[in-house]
C-alpha cells in the first residue's frame, strides 16, 4: 500500500504517477492489484480533504494525522465504494465522519483554534489586503458556528459543491443542509454588521 506515514508533517504528498487517469480508472487499477495507483488519488484530493479536517481538528498536525487516516480507511474500503457515486464525495464523507468521531472522543467542548485558508497559496495580487484585525474577527465569528454549519459553508461556498453532495458527505438531508447554510450565513452577517457598526 502507499506509504502515507512518510508524509506525516506535510500539507500534501508528492506527485504520483499517471496523473491523467480518471478516478474510476485509478480505483480499478488499485482493485486489480496496483496499489501505487492510489498515490495519484492521494495527491489529487489531499488538499481538499485537509481543508475540511483542519476545520475540525485542533491543530495542523492533528488535521494531517486525520487526513492520512481518512485516506488509509478509504483505501481499505475501496472495494465497497459505490461506482455510481463520485469518489471525492465518498472520500470527504469518510474523512468528515472520522474527523468528527476523533473530536468527540477527545472532548465535546474543544473548539477550533484557528481558521486556516483552504489552500496554502497566497491570495491573488488584485485582491485588497485584509487587515490583521479583520482576519482575527472573521476567524472568531467562524469559530462560533456549529461544526455542521461551518462544514456546510466550506463545502458549498469554497469547494462549490451541490447541496446534494454536501448532504451525502454529512449524512443528512438536503433540507438540513439548506437550514445549516441559512443559519450560518445569517449568523455571520448579523455578527459582521454588529462588529462594523
Amino acid at each position: 500500500m502507499v506509504d502515507l506515514m512518510t508524509r506525516k508533517k506535510q500539507n500534501k504528498p508528492d506527485h504520483g504517477p499517471e496523473p491523467d487517469l480518471t478516478d474510476e480508472q485509478l480505483i480499478r487499477r488499485c482493485l486489480d492489484g496496483q496499489p501505487e495507483a492510489y498515490r495519484v488519488l492521494v495527491e489529487r484530493y489531499w488538499s481538499m480533504v485537509y481543508s475540511i479536517t483542519r476545520r475540525i481538528a485542533n491543530s495542523h498536525d492533528d488535521a494531517v494525522d486525520v487526513t492520512q487516516e481518512a485516506f488509509v480507511r478509504a483505501y481499505e474500503h475501496l472495494s465497497g465504494f459505490a461506482r455510481d457515486a463520485k469518489f471525492s464525495t465518498w472520500l470527504l464523507r469518510v474523512a468528515t465522519n472520522y474527523a468528527l468521531d476523533q473530536k468527540r472522543r477527545r472532548t465535546a467542548r474543544v473548539r477550533l483554534q484557528h481558521f486556516v485558508p483552504v489552500t496554502g497559496h497566497a491570495p491573488p495580487a488584485d485582491l485588497p489586503a485584509i487587515t490583521r484585525e479583520t482576519e482575527s474577527r472573521l476567524a472568531e465569528m467562524l469559530r462560533t458556528l456549529s461544526h455542521h454549519q461551518r462544514l456546510c459553508l466550506v463545502l458549498k461556498v469554497v469547494h462549490e459543491m451541490s447541496t446534494a453532495e454536501v448532504a451525502e458527505i454529512l449524512g443528512c438531508s438536503e433540507g438540513t443542509v439548506r437550514v445549516h447554510l441559512h443559519q450560518a450565513r445569517k449568523l455571520l452577517r448579523d455578527r459582521w454588521d454588529g462588529w462594523r457598526s
